[in-house]
């Protein structure tokens, strides 16, 4: 295997080394990122993001669900006129 030379070693895709290999490849330095699970570290891939999207859904789904309750005779004949 052929030896590379590198300016910069960056451990970890998270965000962090994300921002870090961004600034310095900006810089004009060789930069090496090492990452054996997934680009993006746990935020994208297991923590708060996909927690966000869940919460969202289930938010819908319960406003979903919630509004019958809010549907008036009244409130359907404003929304089919476009009155206020």
């Amino acid at each position: 295997m052929p030896t590379r030379r590198f300016d910069v070693v960056i451990l970890g895709g998270g965000n962090a080394g994300m921002g870090v290999t961004v600034a310095t490849r900006e810089a004009g330095l060789k930069v090496a990122m090492i990452e054996p699970d997934l680009l993006g570290g746990t935020c994208p891939n297991r923590g708060c993001m996909p927690k966000k999207v869940l919460v969202a859904a289930a938010h819908t789904l319960d406003e979903i669900e919630r509004a019958p309750r809010h549907i008036t005779s009244q409130s359907v004949s404003r929304a089919s006129t476009g009155r206020h």
